[in-house]
């Protein structure tokens, strides 16, 4: 949101801009009413974006275009089986290490939708918000690609975590989550540290990983992408490392009995537009 804030104030007069938010439908709470405020703190024009899912087609997902009140909740798959992120699992399966696809047909591939949809073929430049000290997280093909990083460009504004941190101490709102969290808070990236860390907090952030490892979890044995077949109680398909299900984190999470600290750097990086091809 800083580097939206910054380019806002300093670019928005040399290019034609659109800031644009993809929720995934499990973004936390916290994250939605933090982009709302900042829209009406900062008069920011933020376009809300959902995946929209073709099955039985072979096409990539589109987007739809919601808003803070229309966007879809995290507790929403209680009530409706239509969020965006079931709706990519029903076509794509569970995403896991194996199968890394809720970025892209969640984030990557709506993006990329809604910008044809305004700029048609016209060749556009992504911003991405990595800071100076994560500049190992920079997509090393970023020139071809297109992709700017203004919080690391030293023409722009090469920024930290600490002058980050040191702006949004000024302002009368921040976003609320450790670091550890982060927007999607259960995501299987993280290191087992920060799930157990999690769990531990609030055993319900699992609650739509457990739901959907029991209603698309089985596979009557049969391992993606291999010939072998495992009698169907030796697996399932699942979101975690190692086969784990979201169950057995929180039950694993009884027996973890270290601290994970706010900045702890455990976990494998999750941007958007880090592998992705041709933007056009």
């Amino acid at each position: 949101m800083f580097m939206v804030l910054w380019c806002w104030k300093n670019l928005k007069d040399l290019y034609d801009m659109s800031i644009v938010f993809a929720n995934t439908g499990q973004e936390e709470d916290e994250t939605l009413d933090f982009i709302n405020k900042c829209q009406i703190e900062f008069d920011l024009p933020v376009i809300w974006i959902e995946t929209k899912v073709h099955h039985n087609q072979r096409k990539s997902c589109t987007h739809t275009i919601v808003d803070y009140n229309s966007a879809t909740r995290k507790n929403d798959f209680i009530k409706r089986e239509d969020t965006p992120f079931e709706e990519i699992i029903k076509k794509y399966n569970i995403p896991n290490h194996s199968r890394l696809h809720c970025t892209r047909e969640l984030k990557m591939n709506p993006i990329k939708s809604y910008a044809k949809s305004i700029w048609g073929k016209e060749k556009y430049f992504i911003a991405l918000g990595i800071r100076l000290d994560e500049f190992d997280r920079i997509n090393s093909n970023h020139k071809q690609l297109r992709i700017i990083y203004p919080l690391i460009d030293k023409e722009m504004k090469p920024m930290t975590k600490k002058h980050i941190n040191f702006f949004w101490n000024q302002q009368l709102f921040r976003l609320n989550l450790k670091g550890y969290q982060g927007n999607c808070i259960t995501c299987y990236k993280k290191s087992n540290n920060k799930l157990y860390q999690i769990a531990k907090e609030n055993q319900s952030s699992f609650d739509f990983f457990d739901y959907i490892e029991n209603k698309y979890g089985n596979t009557n044995g049969k391992i993606p992408n291999k010939k072998e077949v495992l009698p169907n109680s030796e697996y399932k398909n699942t979101f975690f490392r190692n086969f784990k299900s979201a169950k057995e984190i929180i039950q694993e999470s009884k027996d973890f009995d270290k601290i994970i600290i706010d900045d702890h750097i455990e976990t494998e990086s999750c941007e958007i537009f880090s592998n992705c091809g041709d933007l056009e």
